[in-house]
Order: C-alpha cells, then structure tokens, then sequence
C-alpha cells in the first residue's frame, strides 16, 4: 500500500506513521510528506526518514481547485493509493474527493458533529467548564 501524508504543522501524527513503517508495525509505503505551510516542522522529520516532501501554498494557484490538481499530479506521478491527512489544516476539496473516494483517512481530533474543525476538544472543555460554574 502506497500512502501520502498530509499535515501543516508539527508532524507528530506523521513522525508515528513513518515511525510504525520503519518498525514494521504497519504494512505500507509513504511515497511522500506534504504540507502547506513552508516552514511545518514535519517537513523535517520526513526528511529525517528519508521520505521525499513536497511544500506548496494553495495562495500560489489561481483556485482551490487548481491548487489540488497540482497535488493529485504528485499522487498519480507517486501512485498513490491512500491519503493520510495527519494534522493537515486544509478542508480537502472535491478534485482529491472524487480521485480518492473512500481512500482518504483523517487523523484529527474532533468530537463530530456537534465540535468540528480547530480546536474541537478544548471548545468541548471550555463548554463544560462553562456549564460547572
């Protein structure tokens, strides 16, 4: 199983995927790290495990369209059979959606559907905290 990892900030989401494969505690192979922000420390734990990154920002394309088409071109040139979005900030749009249909998996801490997006746990917390006082 050839997977991409995606994630825009620290990688250690990431760093535990690239991690288990080296160890072989999990059967596949990362063909790439992505992220879109410049200076995400996950670019260098990728590099680190000697997986081949790939940074670019969704600002530098006309749309967010165009922006996926340029990553669906990295995962059809990498044969890419699974997305990993391991912390990766963006919402994913229809061009990967429609490509990878039941192939992408999302490791995000939320509490769906009443808490999604940024931050979901510590919104619960602070709900409950609220309600305690």
């Amino acid at each position: 199983m050839k997977f991409a990892i995606f994630a825009s900030g620290s990688g250690s989401n990431a760093e535990q995927i690239l991690r288990a494969v080296q160890n072989d505690e999990l059967d596949g192979t990362p063909a790439f790290v992505f992220s879109d922000q410049r200076d995400a420390g996950v670019l260098s734990k990728a590099q680190q495990y000697e997986v081949t990154t790939y940074q670019f920002s969704p600002k530098q394309f006309d749309s967010k369209a165009v922006f996926e088409r340029a990553l669906l071109e990295k995962l059809q040139i990498h044969e890419v059979e699974w997305i990993v979005l391991a912390g990766y900030m963006r919402l994913i749009g229809e061009v990967l959606l429609s490509n990878y249909e039941g192939n992408i998996i999302n490791i995000h801490p939320s509490l769906l559907p009443h808490y999604p997006g940024l931050d979901a746990i510590g919104r619960r917390l602070t709900m409950v905290r609220r309600k305690l006082e």
